[in-house]
């Protein structure tokens, strides 16, 4: 499971009325997946693909998303699909910067425990990421960051089956992610996609 980084709180009455709502004990993240049926050996079922796609911006605040209430229109493509999807409105980060946030979110644990919280200091070995997990259940894990943060040096790219990097911004992740999705030999898929646009202003 992941942390226990939420405390339950009511809605903010703010938030649009024709999605569901849910506050749950998950670090910042987002994720679909698609149901899996089980079949018994000669059954004959056939059980559809499983297609997980994580997509991650880093500096990026509900209170700026159109989404939670924002009165500019900041995340209109999300909020097109946000009556199909589950909408987590009370989730809190384990960590202010990108690598202890997000190996929190791979592995489950605080920063305290999974020890990456400084810029030269990763993930510890031996503790079992999201990613890896997928790979040994069958997934065909793929991903493409702007961030270094996510790579082989840090402890992030345990499990990908194929993973890129680029300096660029959203235009070149879609591009690279698309290019991964045209390689992909079918069968259950987990995409990676993380996005820093957000944080360039800052750099």
């Amino acid at each position: 499971a992941l942390p226990p980084s939420v405390r339950s709180r009511n809605c903010a009455s703010s938030a649009p009325r024709n999605r569901r709502r849910f506050s749950i004990t998950f670090s910042r993240s987002a994720w679909r997946k698609f149901p899996r049926l089980s079949a018994s050996a000669g059954s004959g079922l056939t059980r559809p693909r499983r297609v997980l796609i994580w997509v991650s911006q880093d500096t990026v605040r509900a209170d700026h998303l159109s989404l939670y209430g924002y009165p500019r229109p900041t995340s209109s493509a999300v909020d097109a699909r946000a009556s199909q999807w589950v909408v987590f409105d009370d989730a809190v980060a384990t960590a202010p910067w990108t690598l202890p946030s997000l190996v929190s979110q791979l592995t489950g644990r605080y920063p305290s425990r999974h020890a990456a919280v400084l810029d030269d200091q990763g993930r510890q070995a031996g503790q079992a990421s999201l990613f890896q997990v997928l790979a040994a259940s069958g997934f065909t894990v793929l991903g493409v960051t702007a961030n270094r943060f996510v790579s082989s040096e840090f402890g992030t790219a345990d499990g990908f089956d194929a993973l890129t990097f680029t300096p660029s911004g959203a235009a070149d992740v879609s591009r690279l992610a698309l290019r991964e999705l045209q390689d992909w030999p079918g069968g259950d898929l987990a995409l990676f996609v993380h996005y820093m646009d957000a944080h360039f202003p800052y750099q």
